[in-house]
């Protein structure tokens, strides 16, 4: 089994924020951007929820790749086991942090 780079090394920008949630937090205020982010462990480098303002979409969660340095962020409908058939599931990986501003 492969041995994957620690997430300090892989995202030492991160790691000096303390968690991805902060990270994404202080690009959000950066930006002028009022966006809620949360994280069910406040110190996770590798992932973070923010609810949407959208009515079709409930929540987005971002989570760092453990094998190059990269964020995925989806609906979080697409990880459910139920259908999210009539609306258009959201699905995107950066390379860059700053793009979570748009």
């Amino acid at each position: 089994m492969a041995k994957h780079p620690a997430p300090e090394v892989l995202y030492p920008d991160v790691a000096a924020r303390g968690s991805l949630r902060a990270a994404l937090q202080a690009l959000a205020d950066e930006g002028g951007l009022s966006v809620p982010f949360t994280a069910e462990d406040p110190g996770a480098l590798t992932y973070a929820v923010t609810e949407s303002r959208l009515p079709h979409r409930k929540r987005l969660l971002v989570n760092s790749w453990v094998h190059k340095r990269r964020w995925s962020v989806r609906d979080a409908a697409m990880s459910s086991h139920r259908s999210y058939a009539p609306r258009a599931a959201a699905h995107s990986t950066v390379t860059d942090l700053a793009r979570f501003r748009g």
